[in-house]
């Protein structure tokens, strides 16, 4: 049987710096995210995962609305053409790298654009115990990275922040402390992509464009 949990999170409920640093932001973004799981993880295990990606987004100005399903789901909201501010996150067991330290993929078009993600779970899994950080939180901020690869485009790694390209310890507390962000030029250049892909779409006449629950 299909599942959907459609649910809109903020940085509120997780984190109090998240509120302290969007009240900065006057140009603040929204987004709508598809988690598609098809590991059978425990709910609890992503909605914390989930609180976490919500808060580091809203930092940087960039709320998330939820739509989660599971294997299987035939629901619209989950196997719609995604829209220009839509993106989607699939959460499989492993995947095929190169190299078994990925915990996450994103597939971006020559022109740096994309609306795809992988996650690893089982990498992730692998690496709880090794780095002492919690599963959900680690997950989180996996998710958060790969999210950062299809909002920035191409060349997105970092030598700070959320976007590095190897977290190594001071990252991981980072990581467990819910403090791992992306950079305030990140931050911008996220809004200013979503702000563009929005003026494309407002340019294009699109006839009877379905909404999710008012967001759109």
């Amino acid at each position: 049987m299909g599942f959907r949990e459609r649910v809109a999170l903020t940085a509120t409920i997780v984190l109090l710096w998240g509120s302290a640093a969007v009240a900065q932001i006057t140009d603040l973004k929204e987004i709508v995210v598809i988690m598609q799981d098809d590991t059978g993880m425990a709910s609890s295990v992503r909605r914390r995962a989930e609180r976490d990606v919500s808060a580091v987004l809203l930092a940087a100005g960039v709320q998330v609305v939820w739509i989660n399903c599971q294997k299987g789901s035939h629901d619209n909201d989950c196997g719609h053409v995604l829209g220009p501010s839509e993106f989607e996150i699939h959460i499989v067991p492993t995947g095929k790298t190169r190299s078994e330290l990925v915990f996450g993929e994103a597939f971006l078009g020559e022109n740096g654009s994309g609306k795809y993600a992988d996650i690893f779970l089982q990498r992730i899994e692998g690496a709880e115990g090794a780095s002492g950080v919690d599963l959900s939180r680690l997950l989180g901020a996996v998710c958060a990275h790969e999210l950062g690869h299809l909002l920035l485009g191409s060349q997105a790694h970092s030598t700070a922040g959320i976007m590095q390209p190897i977290w190594k310890q001071d990252a991981l507390v980072k990581i467990g402390m819910g403090l791992m962000l992306f950079t305030g030029q990140e931050s911008r250049t996220m809004r200013e992509r979503l702000g563009r892909a929005r003026l494309v779409l407002s340019s294009i006449r699109v006839p009877n464009r379905s909404t999710v629950d008012g967001w759109f």
